[in-house]
């Protein structure tokens, strides 16, 4: 039957139950979650500490060594402070300033699967204060509460990671006036990360709206921004000759401080409470390398899992790989230009070798991608040739 599903309040094929209607999609996500009914957040912390948990980072995030032990730590501290239940140790959320593509999403997308904890994430772009156009803030609770399957325990223990933040930052005016949208935003979000009592609505099987409070306090709120320009906003210029100036370089791996991001165009009260810094660094030539070909769940060694599922030992070209990564670093796309420049070939190859049933091994190269039907048609009649030739 269709109905709104109690869980994540979509109109869906629902089951019914004594109180209410599941969803399919719902009903697999609890099944999911029974597998780890004893991974409770509070078991994995007395156990975890941040080596421990940088340890398992390092399995999936490549490089960003420095950000991932003041994560680690952070997110233990966290864990510990949910655990000890004492009003008196204050949260403490966090900002992750870094380049397009460095692994700001990817790395908290991690933490969040290991410790089993409901993560739920966001573009600050789509959000607006109250009375305009656009997401309001307060639907973040309605996904964090949907990502817990509806166990309010969890949700009120989960990550909410807000991308892109920088981007409602608070201009200032000619006039010396704040811009009220980027402050209005900002303002939505201390709300949230202050800890009080948020209540959100959600529909009901016969058509009501129920109300369910959640309290924010043990809520981790995770901020990132690619934050362009934060180290340079303050070089100051040498004068030269009759008013000639120079540009005093500043150190790339200058450290960023709340005073920096309140001078970006942050209110003071929402840095406060936002007082870990993090700033991830552009990926290097070997960083790209290894996320394509290094670690146990690289990008081509997917590909490769995938054409094994057809029978097929595929491998790629030395000189392929390196386009990739030239192509990825020309656009300053980081590990995120990696999947994007080769994809949409990978998807045309798959298609063309599902015509043949006698390919054993494929050699992936560019030549290969460009005309995949002509290059295995080729190939193929080679081999025959050769067959033929040695019986």
């Amino acid at each position: 039957m269709i109905e709104v599903c109690s869980f994540c309040g979509e109109k869906k094929n629902v089951f019914e139950g004594l109180k209410g209607y599941i969803c399919l999609d719902c009903c697999k996500a609890s099944l999911s979650e029974l597998e780890h009914i004893d991974d409770d957040v509070s078991d994995v912390s007395t156990s975890l500490n941040p080596f421990k948990l940088k340890k398992e980072l390092d399995k999936y995030v490549v490089g960003q060594d420095e950000a991932k032990k003041i994560i680690s730590v952070a997110v233990c501290n966290h864990l510990k402070r949910i655990e000890a239940n004492d009003n008196l140790l204050e949260k403490s959320n966090i900002l992750i300033l870094g380049p397009t593509g460095c692994g700001k999403t990817f790395l908290m997308s991690t933490v969040s699967r290991f410790l089993k904890i409901p993560m739920v994430i966001v573009d600050a772009t789509n959000f607006t204060q109250v009375g305009y156009v656009g997401e309001d803030v307060s639907n973040i609770l309605k996904k964090l509460y949907i990502a817990a399957e509806g166990d309010i325990e969890r949700c009120k223990k989960g990550i909410v990671y807000v991308d892109e933040i920088d981007k409602v930052m608070s201009k200032t005016s000619s006039h010396g006036d704040r811009d009220a949208a980027g402050t209005g935003v900002q303002q939505n979000f201390l709300k949230l990360m202050e800890g009080g009592t948020q209540v959100i609505k959600l529909p009901t099987p016969d058509g009501g709206i129920k109300e369910i409070e959640i309290d924010t306090r043990n809520i981790l709120f995770v901020f990132g921004g690619a934050f362009v320009g934060i180290e340079e906003q303050d070089v100051k210029k040498k004068t030269i000759g009759f008013g000639g100036t120079v540009d005093v370089s500043t150190d790339e791996n200058k450290e960023v401080t709340q005073a920096d991001i309140v001078k970006y165009g942050f209110i003071p009260e929402f840095v406060g409470r936002v007082p870990i810094v993090v700033k991830m660094h552009e990926l290097t030539r070997d960083d790209l390398k290894n996320i394509l070909i290094g670690t146990d769940t690289s990008i081509l060694k997917q590909y490769q899992a995938m054409f094994m599922m057809d029978k097929i030992k595929a491998s790629f070209d030395d000189s392929l790989i390196n386009e990739i990564i030239d192509n990825s670093i020309e656009k300053h796309m980081g590990a995120r230009g990696l999947r994007g420049t080769i994809e949409k070939d990978i998807m045309n190859l798959m298609f063309e070798v599902s015509k043949y049933t006698n390919i054993k091994t494929l050699q992936i190269t560019r030549e290969l991608l460009n005309d995949p039907d002509a290059v295995i048609s080729n190939n193929l009649l080679t081999k025959e040739d050769a067959n033929s030739n040695n019986c």
